[in-house]
């Protein structure tokens, strides 16, 4: 999970404006194109930055799984989707588009908060 992390976060901070450019359409004018472009790149290396809380949440949240605590593993996803709701109803208004941005990061994180201890829970009643 870290190696790809570094990886994929390298290949984003290389190349992410041209990866973009692959979806922008050639006669959009110079300051919009930009301005789509400088918006994207913040929105991958957000992400990007933090593929190995992705890594950790899926890592964790499988062995869990495959413990047999199916239903413990689903409570993650809804801690993400708790995460993902309250960036959408208190920090988009007030950050706008980079608060967006946040919205998944910040969403691993609170999985991952949940996942960690639950593991060491489930890991301890097997």
């Amino acid at each position: 999970g870290a190696v790809y992390s570094i990886m994929a976060l390298c290949v984003l901070y290389f190349f992410s404006n041209s990866i973009i450019s692959l979806f922008m359409d050639r006669g959009e004018s110079a300051s919009v194109s930009q301005n789509v472009i400088q918006n994207a790149r913040f929105f991958l290396l957000c992400n990007g930055v933090t593929y190995f809380l992705l890594a950790l949440v899926n890592i964790v949240r499988f062995m869990i799984q495959g413990m047999g605590f199916s239903k413990t593993a689903v409570f993650a996803g809804i801690f993400e989707l708790i995460g993902r709701s309250t960036i959408g109803v208190w920090i988009v208004p007030l950050l706008g588009f980079k608060g967006a941005c946040l919205a998944s990061p910040l969403a691993w994180v609170l999985a991952d908060a949940f996942l960690i201890p639950a593991f060491f829970y489930c890991q301890k009643k097997l």
